[in-house]
């Protein structure tokens, strides 16, 4: 009997050490690797970038994000009219934001995510590259927050925790335009907007902005206000 319940006690140890035991992937290629140097062709870049699909379908979905937000080649966002067509570039090419849009709490592990990343961890003695992929991270979130499929995952508790840091970050890049310039802050924006609509507080006259992510014909400043006003 005492053999029994011994060798129960070693099967269970050794289950549980297999459901803890994690899954980690990095990228094969680099930029900086003699690797990345012999690809011929962007196509081929993205190539040798996919996950494979044993990791794909097994890494946990924190990781998962990590790994979408340190996506080595040069980001597709800024070269599309619209920050909505630079993600749809991303997600044809990268299997990674593909797997990460399908799960569940995809949501709430950006959010946290977002709620984590801050200019605290900014170096001034990074290389300008170091810089430009630190400030680009913020941009990109804010493009995976704003997703539809991300936004219908939010319950009103996860909305207003998503608004009152987006508001956050926004006053962040304005006090560092020097780094934040461009379509940056606008991602910002964007959240607040989708939030608000998601919380019928946001009237439109044309829907398209909301989905293209440009904005047009809106009041940044006036949203903002809004957005404050709103989360007291």
């Amino acid at each position: 009997m005492k053999r029994y319940i011994l060798v129960c006690i070693v099967f269970i140890s050794f289950a549980a050490m297999a459901q803890e035991k994690k899954i980690t992937w990095d990228y094969p290629v680099k930029p900086d690797m003699e690797e990345w140097k012999k690809c011929n062709s962007p196509e081929e870049i993205y190539q040798a970038l996919q996950i494979p699909e044993k990791v794909l379908t097994g890494i946990d979905t924190k990781s998962l994000v990590q790994l979408c937000l340190d996506y080595p080649a040069p980001t597709v966002f800024y070269i599309f009219n619209t920050p909505q067509q630079g993600f749809e570039e991303f997600y044809d090419q990268f299997n990674g934001i593909r797997e990460l849009m399908k799960r569940k709490d995809a949501g709430i592990q950006l959010l946290n995510k977002y709620v984590e990343m801050s200019m605290d961890d900014f170096n001034f003695l990074w290389s300008l590259e170091a810089q430009g992929k630190f400030v680009e991270k913020f941009y990109c979130m804010e493009l995976f927050l704003a997703q539809p499929t991300i936004v219908k995952s939010f319950g009103e508790q996860e909305r207003r925790i998503l608004l009152e840091e987006s508001i956050r970050k926004y006053e962040m890049k304005r006090a560092r335009e020097d780094l934040f310039g461009g379509l940056n802050p606008g991602a910002s924006i964007w959240v607040m907007a989708r939030m608000l609509y998601a919380e019928n507080k946001l009237k439109l006259d044309n829907a398209d902005s909301l989905d293209s992510g440009m904005l047009t014909g809106f009041d940044a400043t006036s949203l903002y206000q809004q957005v404050k006003s709103y989360i007291r």
